[in-house]
């Protein structure tokens, strides 16, 4: 027998306390099975092979269930499947601990998975969930408040609702997006914070509450921090065990469709209400639910909504892993022509289509992890902020490209032929070429072109231009005027005075015919001679305004 049961007369028992459900048929039309197991509310997809297994497995010797599998059954049952079936059973921790093999299976997984407090910490900053609530009590007592939820009317009535609201929102971009009601300081943040938890809280108990409306529990809800972010979560593995794919799709889209609701009738009221507090709070509101809602959460190329709609959508359980898998195989067989099997046996469409998923999720993850890693560079003291960066590098980016090139050198065997090399050294010698030689023969660079000689030129009085005497480009000479300045106060001033200067002339050329006047005389003069040295001055001040 295999090594898994080689030395024991039975197979290992199987915990008592899991539970099979019938689950969706498989591609080829074989019957599926789900397997849950309520300790650590995880669902396991098995298929026909496996579940003839199960059912034969109370017979206990290997030989007596494969016999059994190949006389009542069509199937092709060897060993090494069967061997491979427990140690998957083993890795998932479904058997129950007592008998030796599955005690020594059990052993084994713990000091594979064992790991030290540098690991245990590294692990911990990049991924920690918190578990908040336990809410199936709450959604009980929320379902008959909310039958009305999943009618097609409200379904019709939300999406012309977001609709009508992002054209409207797109029909005046200029005014949504230069009117944000805050800038970037604390009071911005905390607005865009408020409504970020309120949006996500509201998504999560989307997923919540139609997952307990098609008969699902749900055991917790609680926050995840993804290196320092929050992230609201929800666990809805109970999904697993329903059948009908179009329920599946419902519970994944649940969350998208409470944020697009949100967004649609803050749109609304963003148009409608007047300004205040409350319209600024709806413009925030509207802005975030539909950046993160079409941006965020629909991309399938992140672990959100968006990658589990398109999972169950394809119905390609553990789409990531799968796709990972093969798109390696993928690589290794454009580079080295390895000839190996892949992973699974697929059509060629469907393989491809996992290939190119698997790809562009490289590709993307690439390009965020590295601005992941710039951001904690910045906006931590430049200690940490290092050491943060170089976690995020070598986590996402650096561990990955070691286990392939690990990977390479476990088949340096079928490797050491030129021929192997032929493409990854055509690949290298075109990244070569587009990094060293020139793209063109000249350089170009912004410049600022500026005169061999400037004079700063200055007006004498404050005032404003009135009138400019030469256009750009002309050529001026010496004593030449160049602009025209005005100063109102100072014009004012001249006109007083003027006209104070002509009284006071009148008034002592009559004093002159009148004899009982003259003791004023000097007086009056005097006043004279104050107020033609004052208008001469101001005159003087006018004239240094014609630079």
């Amino acid at each position: 027998m295999s090594p898994a049961t080689t030395g024991s007369a039975s197979l290992p028992p199987l915990r008592e306390e899991l539970k099979l459900y019938p689950g969706p048929p498989a591609r080829d039309g074989a019957p599926g099975w789900t397997l849950h197991d309520p300790a650590t509310n995880r669902y396991v997809r098995l298929g026909w092979l496996e579940i003839e297994f199960l059912r034969r497995w109370a017979l206990g010797s290997p030989e007596a269930v494969l016999a059994a599998v190949r006389a009542e059954t069509t199937l092709t049952a060897a060993a090494a499947d069967l061997d491979a079936f427990v140690r998957f059973l083993a890795d998932q921790q479904l058997l129950a601990i007592g008998h030796a093999d599955a005690s020594r299976l059990h052993a084994e997984r713990r000091a594979r998975l064992q790991r030290g407090w540098a690991s245990w910490l590294l692990h911990h900053y990049l991924f920690l969930r918190v578990t908040l609530l336990r809410p199936d009590a709450l959604l009980r007592a929320m379902q008959p408040w909310l039958a009305w939820v999943w009618t097609r009317a409200c379904a019709l009535t939300v999406a012309v609702l977001a609709l009508g609201g992002l054209l409207a929102i797109l029909g005046r971009w200029e005014r949504f997006t230069h009117e944000f009601p805050f800038d970037f300081d604390l009071r911005g943040a905390l607005a865009v914070g408020a409504c970020l938890a309120v949006s996500k809280v509201l998504h999560e108990f989307g997923h919540a509450c139609t997952l307990h409306h098609y008969g699902c529990r749900v055991p917790a809800m609680g926050v995840a921090f993804i290196v320092f972010w929050p992230v609201c979560w929800t666990d809805a593995s109970a999904a697993w065990q329903l059948v009908e794919r179009r329920k599946r799709l419902a519970i994944g889209a649940a969350g998208v469709l409470v944020e697009l609701a949100l967004a649609a009738i803050a749109s609304w009221l963003w148009l409608l209400l007047p300004d205040g507090a409350l319209r600024n709070g709806m413009h925030v509101l509207a802005g975030t639910a539909w950046l993160l809602t079409l941006a965020v959460n629909l991309n399938p190329l992140m672990r959100f909504d968006g990658y589990h709609l398109l999972a169950d959508a394809l119905d390609e359980p553990n789409l990531q892993a799968r796709s990972f898998a093969l798109g390696r195989w993928r690589l290794r067989e454009a580079l080295f022509g390895l000839g190996e099997a892949p992973p699974e046996r697929l059509p060629a469409a469907r393989r491809r289509l996992l290939v190119a998923y698997a790809w562009a999720t490289w590709v993307y993850r690439f390009g965020l992890f590295v601005g992941i890693a710039l951001a904690v560079y910045h906006y931590f003291f430049k200690a940490l902020g290092i050491a943060l960066m170089l976690v995020e590098l070598g986590w996402f980016i650096a561990l990955p490209l070691y286990s392939e090139l690990r990977a390479w050198h476990e088949r340096r065997a079928r490797l050491r032929h030129w021929r192997a090399w032929r493409v990854p050294m055509l690949l290298l010698a075109a990244l070569a070429a587009l990094l060293l030689l020139p793209w063109h023969g000249s350089v170009s660079a912004p410049a600022v072109l500026l005169a061999a000689r400037e004079v700063q030129v200055f007006a004498g009085q404050p005032g404003r231009v009135q009138k400019l005497a030469v256009a750009e480009g002309s050529t001026v000479a010496a004593g030449e005027r160049l602009l025209v300045l005005d100063n109102p106060d100072l014009e004012h001033r001249i006109a007083t005075l003027t006209q104070q200067l002509a009284v006071l002339e009148a008034v002592t050329a009559t004093h002159t015919l009148d004899a009982r006047l003259n003791d004023r005389n000097p007086i009056e003069r005097q006043e004279l001679l104050r107020v033609a040295t004052e208008l001469e001055g101001a005159r003087a001040q006018a004239a240094r305004l014609t630079v």
